[in-house]
């Protein structure tokens, strides 16, 4: 069926036509266009930790490991002692990411409502089974204190909350058996910025072995009568913090290894995800349906009328649908590339299959109701 209405339309017209379309795609695309941010992590000026209050970041050159034979290969540990400032309903905000410099983190601590969720991916993999998932209900209620451990070996993961196990899973391990400690510390934060914590840290050590029991509640009562949580011994972390700075923009590592904490001025993202793959940010709910959707429909105007100008131009049909496609998904790849580097936005591979599916039906729109080839032009 013709279009008749649309006879009247004028090769100007279809030319602003295209031009409102390709605005409007890269305004919303780009939305919102927060590529300074303020960075909204701070020493607490009474020295008693680091404040999260919005889209905040921390983080460490990689850790170096001039450790001593202690150093158990396939185990760490992970105590902190936090605040979380309220409930996560609708996502899962980062509190601590361990970062190995692949397309996604090697350990991830996060938050999910007052549970305390803990993934670790295998090998080069970047799936996040349910196998290597650890959940601890109810222990960041909001305002309240917590002095979590986390300690894991080849036989298991233990975690503690306040000194006292409070899960213990045999034989899952956070890292493979030969595997040891690497990778960059980021607090508040995932290494691409996306999922921001809000609360507050006032301890964090890392170790490259795991804790005992009684090391666990030694740990916790140093921190709770003195706020240190960093033992005086042979048994130092790899990497302590305790945020007992009051100002600037350098943690200290009280550990002697020399990591130290930066937090920078701005927003600063520990590194760029580019076209995540759909397997990985994939979730069957109803709001990802209508990002697919939007992404569908908000692409069909640009291959309908861009095809429609061009054609008004004398291009061959098949000329036509090449160009379209290409620019279509050029244009696609353009916002993508930007988006990585937008905290507030995600650049996903299923967004560039998406836009580039909707410039196609708006081609094929095109083709059966506007398309229709002068006697002496070829039909391709």
């Amino acid at each position: 069926m013709k279009f008749r209405a649309f006879t009247n339309i004028t090769h100007r017209h279809l030319g602003i036509i295209c031009l409102c379309i390709i605005v409007v795609i890269l305004f919303a695309g780009l939305w919102p266009h927060n590529f300074d941010l303020k960075n909204q992590a701070a020493l607490m000026p009474d020295g008693k930790g680091v404040r999260f209050s919005g889209r905040g970041i921390l983080y460490s050159r990689p850790l170096s490991l001039n450790r001593k034979a202690e150093s158990e290969p396939g185990s760490l540990s992970i105590e902190m002692a936090i605040q979380a400032d309220r409930e996560c309903l609708t996502y899962l905000p980062v509190i601590v990411a361990l970062d190995d410099g692949r397309r996604c983190e090697r350990l991830l601590v996060r938050q999910w409502r007052t549970s305390l969720v803990i993934r670790s991916r295998r090998g080069t993999s970047c799936r996040y089974d349910r196998s290597r998932e650890i959940g601890v209900r109810n222990v960041l209620l909001p305002g309240k204190t917590r002095f979590i451990g986390i300690t894991s070996d080849p036989r298991g993961t233990a975690v503690y909350a306040d000194g006292q196990l409070t899960v213990w899973r045999k034989d899952l391990s956070l890292l493979d058996s030969a595997e040891t400690l690497s990778g960059s510390l980021v607090l508040g934060t995932s290494a691409d910025g996306k999922q921001s914590w809000t609360g507050t840290m006032s301890s964090f050590s890392l170790y490259d072995r795991k804790l005992s029991p009684e090391e666990s509640l030694h740990h916790y009562e140093d921190w709770r009568d003195s706020g240190r949580a960093l033992p005086e011994n042979d048994s130092l972390p790899i990497a302590g913090y305790l945020f007992n700075e009051q100002s600037g923009q350098i943690v200290k590592d009280h550990s002697g290894q020399g990591n130290d904490l930066l937090i920078p001025t701005r927003f600063t993202l520990h590194r760029h995800s580019l076209l995540i793959p759909p397997w990985l940010d994939f979730h069957p709910s109803l709001s990802y349906a209508q990002d697919v959707a939007i992404n569908i429909a908000g692409f069909i105007p640009f291959g309908f009328f861009i095809s429609w100008y061009l054609s008004e131009r004398g291009i061959k049909r098949r000329n036509v649908l090449l160009a379209v496609i290409v620019l279509g998904a050029g244009t696609s790849l353009f916002i993508e590339f930007v988006q990585s580097y937008l905290p507030a936005r995600t650049s996903q591979l299923s967004d560039l299959i998406t836009n580039t599916s909707g410039t196609a039906i708006g081609i094929y729109l095109w083709s059966r109701s506007i398309h229709h080839p002068l006697p002496s032009q070829d039909n391709g």
